[in-house]
Order: structure tokens, then C-alpha cells, then sequence
């Protein structure tokens, strides 16, 4: 289980390892600011000459990431296993957790360059499960009382909020900020579910 616990810590720091370094990158060299372009953008040669590092960053963080979003579940059944319709939803949120890490692949994969379209798509495919998985995971979270009330809360009204406002007004600094959302809870919660008081006991 160690190899678990480390591969789900590093799934958020790896992804913003790969994001810092392709906005450096593409502020320095290229044509790219955070209050103009979107993420994806910093995937285009139109705006970084170095659009593979973020554009394999899409396509490697997805596999550290499921071993987070797989801990999680792990954690969350285990407080419901004996509520069967809670433990039905769990489920249905850790599916759809799944769906967007599949997504996120196919973001790196048909970047701007080679079909806006089908990266658009990608994208809805990855944000639109994303905020669903969060808010179902969070409310059971929270009436279980599973981890402080914090990571709950962040979950169902943090990511939601935020998206709402860049999806009315399309302000390519409220894609950076919805990022910046999920790090004030993903990150502090991958470190707190490999302690061992989380582990589940089955």
C-alpha cells in the first residue's frame, strides 16, 4: 500500500510542476499571459514554443491521479459500506472522477493545434464530471464527517462557484483561479489520506 500512498501525494504537485514550468516557459519565450489565455493555450505554438510540456502533462498527470482519486474512494466506501445507497453513490462519484481523468488524457492528446473541437469536448468531459464527482463525494464526506469540515465544503462550493463565474464570463483568469480552487483542497487531502488513521480496515 506505501507505493499507493506516494503515487497519490505526488499525482497534484506533478501537475503543477508541469503547468509552472510550461508558463515560465511560455511567458518568457513565447506569447502568454494568465490574464489573456486560457491553460490550454500554453498546449498551442501559437503562444509557447514548447507546447508538449504542458500538452504531456495532461496525458502523465491523469495516471498520478487516479491513484488519488482510488485512495479516496477506498476511504469514503469504507465509512458507508453498510449504507447501500450511499455506498451506490460513492461509487457513481468515483466513476465519474474516472471519466474525467480519461478526458484529461485526450486534452493533452488533441491539443488547440490539432482540433479545437475535439479539445473543447475534452474539456467539458473533464471539468462537467469533475464538479458533479466533487460535489457528490463532498456531501458524503460531510454528513459522514469523514475529514474536517474544510475539504467538504471546498468541494461542493469552491470548484462550482468559481466554474460558473468563468463559463458566464469566459475571463481566462477565472480558468487559472478554479485551479487554484482545487489545490486549496486537493492538496492538503492527498497528504492527509495516507495517514494511517484513514487507512480502511478491510
Amino acid at each position: 500500500m506505501k507505493y499507493l500512498n506516494v503515487l497519490s501525494v505526488l499525482a497534484i504537485p506533478m501537475f503543477l510542476l508541469g503547468l509552472a514550468i510550461a508558463l515560465i516557459i511560455a511567458s518568457l519565450l513565447g506569447n502568454f499571459s494568465i490574464f489573456f489565455n486560457t491553460i490550454s493555450e500554453l498546449g498551442s505554438y501559437a503562444h509557447t514554443p514548447y507546447p508538449i510540456i504542458i500538452n504531456a502533462t495532461f496525458m502523465i498527470s491523469p495516471f498520478f491521479l487516479s491513484f488519488f482519486f482510488l485512495k479516496l474512494f477506498k476511504i469514503v466506501r469504507h465509512h458507508v459500506k453498510n449504507d447501500k445507497h450511499t455506498n451506490n453513490l460513492t461509487t457513481f462519484g468515483f466513476s465519474l472522477f474516472c471519466l474525467m481523468n480519461l478526458a484529461f488524457i485526450f486534452v493533452g492528446i488533441f491539443n488547440v493545434d490539432i482540433s479545437l473541437l475535439i479539445h473543447l469536448i475534452c474539456t467539458i468531459i473533464v471539468f462537467v464530471p469533475l464538479i458533479f464527482g466533487e460535489i457528490i463525494m463532498g456531501a458524503i464526506i460531510l454528513k459522514k464527517k469523514i475529514f474536517h469540515p474544510y475539504y467538504p465544503l471546498a468541494m461542493i462550493f469552491g470548484h462550482f462557484t468559481v466554474s460558473m463565474f468563468y463559463f458566464v464570463t469566459q475571463a481566462p483568469i477565472l480558468e487559472w483561479i478554479v485551479f487554484f480552487v482545487l489545490m486549496l483542497w486537493g492538496i492538503p487531502l492527498s497528504i492527509l489520506i495516507v495517514r494511517k488513521d484513514f487507512e480502511p480496515k478491510i
